[in-house]
């Protein structure tokens, strides 16, 4: 019989996906990654199910270090960060130990609109965390715009973000920031 993992640990395993994509000074994301913590990931196009594998093997390496009892099924935050931490590895070629993921992350925020909501403005304010909330559902549910306004990369003159998997999102995101390298050196440096 399984046992529901203890609170301690969920609480510490998400402070430690936090510290370690937007480092240990920042706290002003802690509730928009509370709230994607506790969306379950759903895979709606073909090979999304990768993205799983990502997060569940990330899961399990973060479980091996420190012996923490994690369960239960991924979450929306778990694939954005595994995805985030591929990425760097496999398309920038970055050693995981020199990963920061939080200019992705910054980008991703600014592209679903997440960046608006910061602690400080859905401290007691519940209709503000329910549109953080509203946002995050669209994002996992692929309820944003062709041109991927509203989910985690946007890319002006595409139309079929929503229906392609998360790994050609991001490969055409990156194609997209190297495109305007030539025009703005800061966005590639940023990344």
């Amino acid at each position: 019989m399984q046992t529901e993992p203890e609170f301690s640990d969920k609480f510490l395993y998400l402070d430690y996906l936090y510290r370690n994509s937007l480092g240990s000074n920042i706290t002003e994301y802690k509730t928009v990654f509370a709230l994607m913590a506790d969306e379950e990931f759903k895979a709606l196009v073909p090979n999304d199910e990768n993205r799983i594998l990502d997060a569940l093997q990330m899961r399990k390496s973060i479980i091996e270090q420190t012996g923490w009892n994690i369960e239960g099924p991924i979450s929306l935050l778990e694939v954005i960060i595994s995805l985030c931490n591929r990425l760097y590895q496999e398309v920038l070629s970055v050693p995981l130990t020199e990963i920061n993921i939080k200019p992705l992350l910054s980008d991703m925020f600014n592209s679903s609109g997440l960046i608006s909501y910061n602690d400080n403005i859905m401290q007691n304010s519940y209709e503000k965390y329910n549109e953080a909330y509203t946002i995050i559902y669209n994002i996992n549910n692929r309820k944003y715009r062709c041109d991927g306004l509203g989910g985690l990369f946007y890319i002006p003159g595409t139309t079929m973000m929503p229906m392609t998997e998360l790994w050609y999102q991001a490969m055409w995101y990156f194609d997209y920031i190297w495109r305007k390298k030539d025009t703005n050196t800061e966005i590639i440096e940023n990344i």
